[in-house]
This record gives C-alpha cells, sequence and structure tokens, in this order.
C-alpha cells in the first residue's frame, strides 16, 4: 500500500540476486552455462508477463472472482510437464489436484454466494487463465534450467534477469503515476520491511526450487498452491 508494486519486485529481486551470489559464491555452486542462461532468460520472460497480468486482473476486479482460476494452474502442467519430462501426475495425485481446484471455487463462492458471477468469464477472469498457463510453462522452464545447475546457481541469474527486466520498464508502468519514485529512494524508507520481504522471497523460492529436483514441478505447484 505504501510503495509501488514494481519498486517492491525489483527490491526483492535485488536482493535475491546479491542473496544468491553470495550463497553461491560460498558454496562453489556459481554456474555459467548455456542450458541455464537460456531457461533463466525465457522463465523470464514467461513469469514477469505472469506477474504484471497477475497484478492487472486483482487490481481490476474482486479477487474472489479472479483467483479461483489461478488454480488451473496444476491442470495446464499436466500436458506440459508430459511434452517436456514424459511424466504424469498419478491417480491419486490427479483426485489431489483437482480437490485444491474444487476448494478454491468453494472458497470464493462463500465469499459470494452465487456460482453465475464467478463462472461469468469476465476479461479479468480470462486473463487469469492466461496467468496459470505462463506460471505452468514458468515452472517448467524454471525446472530445466536447474537439471543443468542447482537451485541456487540458477536463481541467481533468474533474479538478475527479472530484476533488469523490472527495471528496464517500471518507469513505462509508472508513466501514468504522478507518485512514482524510484526503487532506492522506496528502499531507504524502509530498509528493514524490503529486506524481511527479499530474505522471505528468496529462501521459498529456494525452497520451491529444490523441490523440483525430486518431484514433478505439479506437484509442488498444487502443494504451493
Amino acid at each position: 500500500k505504501q510503495f509501488s508494486v514494481f519498486n517492491v519486485l525489483i527490491i526483492e529481486y535485488v536482493f535475491g540476486s546479491l542473496f544468491f551470489l553470495i550463497v553461491n559464491l560460498a558454496t562453489g555452486q556459481f554456474t555459467f552455462n548455456n542450458t541455464t542462461l537460456f531457461y533463466a532468460f525465457l522463465s523470464t520472460l514467461v513469469l514477469s508477463l505472469g506477474v504484471y497480468l497477475n497484478l492487472k486482473a486483482v487490481t481490476s476486479e474482486d479477487f474472489s472472482l479472479t483467483l479461483p482460476f489461478l488454480a488451473f494452474t496444476p491442470v495446464f502442467l499436466i500436458p506440459i510437464e508430459f511434452l517436456f519430462f514424459k511424466v504424469v501426475p498419478s491417480t491419486f495425485a490427479l483426485a489431489g489436484i483437482f480437490l485444491i481446484i474444487l476448494g478454491t471455487f468453494l472458497l470464493s463462492w462463500s465469499e459470494k454466494r452465487t456460482w453465475k458471477i464467478i463462472w461469468q468469464f469476465s476479461p479479468t477472469s480470462k486473463m487469469m487463465i492466461l496467468v496459470a498457463i505462463l506460471y505452468a510453462f514458468g515452472g517448467v522452464f524454471d525446472k530445466l534450467g536447474i537439471l543443468a545447475s542447482t537451485p541456487s546457481g540458477y536463481l541467481f541469474w533468474s533474479f538478475g534477469f527479472l530484476t533488469a527486466l523490472f527495471y528496464l520498464i517500471n518507469p513505462y508502468l509508472n508513466r501514468k503515476n504522478s507518485n512514482w519514485e524510484k526503487p532506492l529512494i522506496s528502499f531507504k524508507k524502509n530498509k528493514l520491511g524490503f529486506l524481511a520481504i527479499g530474505l522471505t522471497v528468496s529462501l521459498a523460492a529456494l525452497m520451491m526450487m529444490t523441490s523440483y529436483q525430486t518431484i514433478l514441478v505439479n506437484y509442488a505447484v498444487s502443494i504451493k498452491r
């Protein structure tokens, strides 16, 4: 509420880049190869568009009407993950995915007490479905990058690319915002808050990427949901 959401994103990504640089240099996990760079850059393009559309959707319409459609990410992951890794969730896992989606819609129904509004497929609802597809592709690209690197080695490049991209487009995204300020100015106003956000996001990303090494992206995303 206090700062531009894109300033918050830039600052947390800068923190993440520095955090993983230190971790990688300290543990000898720094990675520099074409495969890691390629998938980190590809994931950055996909996820940054997803983040932008996600924020646009939840600020344009009631959150309870748009959130349920994001729960379809595991559904889109089924064919996408099969295409790249030739694996599919077990029958038991598919039942779990269905229950997660059902639960999300039930939460929204309890908020609005009507299915009609939720299933009207407003422009923002369709936008959120696109976000779910983008996140599904982004998760698979992340896993491909991690398999050629390590979680922390990959995340250094991922956060670095996200920092650069959002920093370049930040002035354009805030061109109509008369109160826009540079990320560094925002950071100086609440250093501890931004450091806490950066550390939380970095650790969450590290745990998420680590899970990709041992389980399907679909399982990790479903549990996260």
